[in-house]
């Protein structure tokens, strides 16, 4: 049996129908390794739309509260191609946090990988 697993991502202010293609590939990743997938659309419009970008952190805690023993965020404009493996095969012995540097070598906070565990929650109430 695998692990549940909780995907989700947002978009606000048309973000979710400019990027519609990309949130497509996210569901059909999910599918494929039968991973729950939720998108957030509401309100359509927001004019705290630079401040969306940290409620992430409180909606990662409140997954991980409930008990998802894996979860995810992914940007809205990010695309997952059909390729891409299940996100379990980079689980290692005492990780908990995956993510990966941009860019600017510093980490990217468009795809936040998380494995349940009582410091990544503790991680995340800090940042919070």
């Amino acid at each position: 049996m695998k692990t549940r697993s909780l995907v989700f991502s947002m978009g606000f202010n048309g973000y979710q129908r400019i990027y519609a293609r990309n949130i497509e590939t996210q569901r059909a990743y999910c599918a494929r390794h039968g991973m729950d997938y939720e998108f957030l659309d509401r309100p359509f419009f927001t004019p705290l739309l630079m401040e969306c970008c940290w409620l992430k952190v409180p909606l990662i805690l409140a997954a991980l509260d409930e008990g998802w023993p894996w979860v995810v965020y992914i940007d809205c404009d990010v695309e997952v191609r059909a390729d891409c493996p299940d996100l379990h095969s980079l689980e290692r012995p005492g990780k908990h946090l995956y993510m990966a540097t941009g860019y600017s070598g510093r980490l990217n906070s468009g795809v936040i990988i998380v494995k349940n565990s009582p410091e990544v929650r503790a991680l995340f109430q800090r940042i919070l």
